[in-house]
């Protein structure tokens, strides 16, 4: 008797669950779209889309239910026969989709409060026409440099005003798994401090999340980088280094103690570079006089083009060539050119990205 009642409540349990299945229904009439298979893909914990269920469309409609993926991922994408796309959130609910594949505005997603957040925070980023025509208005000005250079600052602010804007949603929202998805689709505009204290936040309220698990491995990535840019910050002792250069002899930086040094990364083939080495030219003989050399370190594989463009330019001081990159990753040169400006005590005072910009640096520092 026991047995049999003990069977009893596995079976009813088992039915229970499967009636508490999380379901995504979701019901769509289209116009401007062919008969065929239409595709419903979520993203992946590397952020790429994949397909997790199919339907077929006829006259425009279709309808799919799906199982809500198990860790999380309440961002949707529907692809048509015609490769268009249409994203939207959702949770385990009933979703109508009606509207024009042709014109997204015309589309509306109905029953998804999460999807009605998402509209509510796109329509609500402040400057966006404000910056539409800002950004008119500096095409057409390009032959004047006070108006262009006034039309970026304006840019600059607007822009400002809209990661502000986008911040406080992201911390508003920390146990949403919609504040984490805007988190990970503008994180290169947040510092790192911002981005480490963010995910901390999301993976106390989150902790299984597909979106924190996505979240936390951009952190992971990205402290390497700023660990890195920490080492090599201003302030910080240049690291030493030895290439090989231009007479054929080896150089170490720690040669050097006890002068000021101008560190210039660059490479034969570029524009800005080979300007900047007349640049630097200029600022070698205004300071032929004075405690400070020229240390120029090209990233160039070919050796020949190289001593070409060193011969070319009548590049000052000595030399270098960091083929392998090694020397430019450890000092986190992000672009090219790129200047560095070492006191004679060999702490890094500078930092900017072409001579002109560390011109003043320079004075300041022999003043």
């Amino acid at each position: 008797m026991k047995i049999v009642q003990a069977i009893s409540i596995l079976a009813i349990t088992l039915v229970t669950a499967a009636c508490q299945k999380k379901v995504l229904s979701v019901d769509a009439q289209l116009t401007n779209v062919e008969d065929g298979v239409v595709y419903l893909s979520t993203i992946d914990t590397h952020m790429q889309w994949h397909n997790i269920d199919t339907a077929k469309v006829e006259g425009g409609h279709f309808s799919v239910e799906t199982e809500q993926p198990t860790d999380g991922g309440e961002c949707f994408m529907i692809l048509t026969p015609r490769q268009q796309q249409l994203v939207f959130f959702a949770r385990t609910e009933d979703v109508t989709i009606n509207g024009d594949m042709d014109m997204a505005s015309t589309v509306t997603i109905e029953g998804s409060k999460l999807h009605s957040m998402y509209e509510n925070f796109v329509n609500n980023v402040p400057e966006q026409e404000h910056l539409k025509k800002l950004n008119r208005e500096l095409t057409n000005s390009q032959y004047n440099v006070d108006k262009t250079n006034a039309l970026k600052e304006e840019i600059y602010n607007a822009q400002m005003e809209q990661l502000a804007y986008i911040k406080k949603f992201v911390s508003s929202n920390v146990g949403n798994p919609l504040g984490s998805f805007v988190l990970i689709n503008s994180v290169n505009y947040f510092s790192f401090e911002e981005v480490d204290n963010f995910s901390k936040q999301i993976s106390e309220k989150q902790p299984e999340h597909k979106y924190t698990k996505i979240i936390e491995s951009i952190v992971e990535n990205r402290r390497t980088i700023y660990e890195a840019m920490q080492r090599v910050d201003i302030g910080q002792e240049a690291p030493d280094f030895e290439l090989e250069g231009a007479d054929n002899k080896l150089h170490r930086l720690s040669e050097l103690r006890g002068t000021n040094v101008i560190i210039s990364f660059w490479i034969s083939n570029d524009r800005l570079s080979r300007i900047n080495n007349i640049s630097l030219g200029e600022i070698d003989q205004k300071f032929a006089k004075k405690n400070i050399v020229i240390v120029g370190i090209s990233v160039d594989q070919d050796k020949e083009r190289w001593l070409k463009a060193v011969k070319e330019d009548k590049t000052p001081g000595i030399q270098l060539i960091d083929a392998d990159n090694s020397i430019a990753a450890t000092y986190c040169v992000p672009r090219l050119p790129y200047c560095i400006l070492i006191d004679s005590e060999g702490k890094i005072v500078a930092k900017d990205h072409n001579a002109e910009s560390v011109f003043s640096d320079v004075e300041t520092l022999l003043k």
